[in-house]
């Protein structure tokens, strides 16, 4: 009877330890998807880094990247909703600046063909 009760105590000793660890890979994963999903503190450094260094492609990137995380982004890009022209608007005042640097320009009938199906 008391090698039972050592047994569970054991092996509930290593079941904890193996949460333990998952729990600390997982809050690492957060960690991760956070910085992919939270918008970049050092986006216009890094962009105009990129630009500097005729990173062009680097700053394309980063810059449609951050284009992504703007709240207005979703409205802008895939929505029929009646916000959707001051979205598009709002986008494109916001990161004019930075598009023509990268030369990309923002061809928006595309996306209203495509929404209106």
């Amino acid at each position: 009877m008391e090698t039972i009760i050592h047994f569970i105590i054991f092996l509930t000793a290593v079941i904890e330890i193996v949460l333990l660890v998952r729990f600390f890979t997982l809050c690492n994963h957060v960690e991760d998807i956070k910085k992919k999903m939270v918008p970049n503190e050092n986006f216009q450094a890094m962009f105009l880094l990129y630009c500097s260094a005729g990173e062009k492609e680097k700053a394309k990137e980063l810059l449609l990247h951050e284009m992504s995380l703007d709240k207005m982004f979703t409205t802008a890009f895939f929505s029929v909703l009646p916000e959707h022209d001051k979205a598009k608007q709002a986008i494109l005042t916001k990161y004019e600046k930075l598009l023509k640097m990268v030369d990309v320009t923002l061809d928006f009938e595309t996306v209203d063909k495509y929404l209106k199906g």
